[in-house]
């Protein structure tokens, strides 16, 4: 009985998808999406986000609100100079970049379990902007 429970727990978990970490970016100005890709499962996920703008620009003000209405803290930006490494650990992460100046990183409140060690970690959200703040992009990784 207690693993029917736990299935069916599982299920709604995983079925609703305001649970799901990351994937409030679907509801970011989501006419303007132009690629997405989310794969989550009970151990891990991730959740990458493309946007292109024509007639206006992101602004880090909103992008950062919006990310904090929805519990990740900002910690900083930084420059395309300093790409963090964590974040080139997906392999579909490369095929949504487009060219970008800055990268604002954002605690998220999930994890990463390093695969060789073990040992758990922050699982840092990311958003990629490009010099004009006209292309942006969300990576999120977390779990396994």
């Amino acid at each position: 009985m207690r693993t029917i429970v736990f299935f069916f727990s599982l299920a709604f978990l995983f079925g609703c998808n305001n649970v799901i970490p990351g994937n409030f970016w679907f509801n970011f100005k989501s006419h303007h999406i132009t690629k997405e890709f989310s794969e989550q499962s009970p151990f891990g996920g991730t959740t990458i986000v493309n946007w292109e703008l024509t007639d206006e620009e992101f602004t880090t003000d909103e992008v950062i609100r919006f990310a904090e209405e929805h519990s990740w803290i900002y910690l900083s930006t930084k420059p395309e100079s300093e790409y963090p490494h964590e974040a080139n650990q997906c392999r579909n992460l490369d095929r949504f970049l487009n060219d970008y100046q800055d990268i604002l990183i954002f605690e998220t409140n999930w994890i990463s379990i390093e695969q060789e060690s073990g040992e758990a970690m922050d699982a840092f959200g990311y958003i990629f902007l490009d010099e004009e703040r006209k292309k942006m992009t969300v990576f999120h990784q977390w779990g396994e």
